[in-house]
């Protein structure tokens, strides 16, 4: 299975443990996550593939890339190539939308995309039911909030 992530899928792995949890339930994970990254940042390494795993995990949204205005359209785009290199469940978290319009939209677009396969998660209710989970800034988490995260992730993939 594939982990295509930003800042929020590194803590994940870093704090939650996101590898040894999927690796617990049966996964052989490739997590291919950086900070700052945007849905561009999977576009293009998802590009580079001939073939993807059935199973795929995207964290991206939290940061609007250069072109906020572009991101459902990216959003389909990557969606699209998954698919056509083999993905047939796509776990999308979308961004936790507590603090920021752009974050809302951009979950929101998320929520409304649909398909065949593509499930969209509730990660903004749960942080809003837990908001101790998030750091100072309002973007991160805490290191608690790095492992509900991580399994989150993997109890959506449950689904």
């Amino acid at each position: 299975m594939l982990v295509i992530g930003d800042s929020l899928t590194v803590g994940a792995g870093l704090w939650g443990d996101l590898d040894a949890q999927l690796r617990a339930d049966g996964w052989r994970p490739e997590i291919v996550a950086e900070e700052g990254a945007s849905v561009g940042f999977g576009l293009d390494d998802v590009r580079l593939r001939s073939r993807v795993p059935a199973a795929v995990v995207v964290g991206l949204g939290t940061n609007p890339g250069p072109r906020p205005d572009d991101f459902a359209a990216d959003a389909a785009s990557l969606v699209s190539e998954l698919r056509l290199r083999g993905a047939s469940t796509i776990v999308w978290i979308p961004p936790g939308d507590t603090d920021d319009e752009g974050r809302r939209e951009r979950a929101a677009a998320l929520r409304e995309a649909t398909g065949p396969g593509l499930l969209v998660p509730d990660w903004p209710a749960e942080l809003s039911r837990h908001p101790e989970l998030v750091g100072r800034d309002g973007i991160h988490l805490t290191d608690d909030g790095y492992g509900h995260l991580a399994d989150f992730m993997v109890q959506a993939l449950g689904t």
